[in-house]
């Protein structure tokens, strides 16, 4: 009520709290419409390509091979990075922590792999134990499993019953209930708190790395940049997921081995 002239008279209800509280938006809202923040790229290491088996191998594609690559990498539990050089036949064993570098070289398959087998997948264990899977390109639905236990330097093949099993584990796409979010991408992995991290193709020069939180919201995102490839790598992916939320990435040049860790930025 006030008194207008004298007279008593209703106020009308003043709409302008409503509409601000409107515009401004819930707690809730707000946070929806958040803009991701940046994942930042940082390089780690550079092995350089050369010669000696402690560098990068620099033998050429020659343009006859059925499948040629610089070699095959898989992260482990313990966040080392295993890189098997195909050329010089070695297995660079990189620690990340404290600092990245490569801690030790493992003996390659020799001419236990015929020349036309190629290591598609790998798989270390907690133990330091290190298991490869074997294919000829073209063929891989008959794989042969090779093991490699802790302070040995001898493989042993698996039987083909295992070397199947294997194969259907490491080779298997992922699948969950959010599978949605990434149906125009790849999804990497998850890290322990549950974020996703999905490569995404937006246009034919354009992927976007993505985090995803355990609730489907992009958490943050980067474009990645474009590089020119000197050998592509084997197994389907030059990048891996670490428990703590890294996305790490390996990239062959002519000159060097990169490794860089994508983080959320500041």
């Amino acid at each position: 009520m006030s008194r207008v002239g004298g007279v008593r008279s209703m106020a009308a209800p003043s709409l302008i709290g409503p509409l601000f509280l409107l515009l401004l938006g819930s707690p809730e809202s707000r946070s929806l419409r958040t803009s991701p923040a940046a994942l930042r790229e940082a390089e780690i290491l550079r092995i350089p390509v050369g010669p000696g088996p402690a560098a990068i191998s620099n033998r050429e594609c020659t343009g006859h091979e059925g499948f040629c690559a610089a070699g095959l990498a898989f992260l482990s539990p313990s966040d080392t990075l295993y890189f098997y050089d195909f050329a010089n036949d070695n297995l660079k064993v990189i620690a990340l922590r404290p600092t990245a570098r490569v801690a030790r070289l493992l003996p390659g398959l020799g001419g236990l792999r015929a020349e036309n087998e190629t290591p598609i997948a790998g798989v270390a264990g907690g133990d330091g134990s290190v298991r490869l899977l074997v294919a000829t390109p073209g063929s891989p639905t008959r794989p042969i499993l090779w093991t490699l236990e802790h302070g040995s330097s001898a493989w042993s093949r698996a039987p083909a019953a295992d070397a199947l099993s294997a194969s259907a584990v490491l080779r298997a796409p992922e699948r969950d209930a959010n599978r949605a979010i990434d149906a125009a991408g790849v999804t990497l992995g998850r890290d322990r708190a549950g974020n996703r991290f999905v490569e995404i193709q937006e246009s034919w020069s354009t992927h976007v790395l993505a985090k995803y939180g355990p609730d489907g919201r992009r958490l943050a995102q980067a474009i990645l940049p474009e590089r020119p490839v000197w050998k592509p790598l084997a197994g389907g992916t030059d990048k891996w997921v670490t428990p703590g939320g890294e996305v790490l990435e390996i990239h062959v040049g002519p000159r060097w081995m990169v490794v860089s860790s994508w983080t959320v930025g500041a």
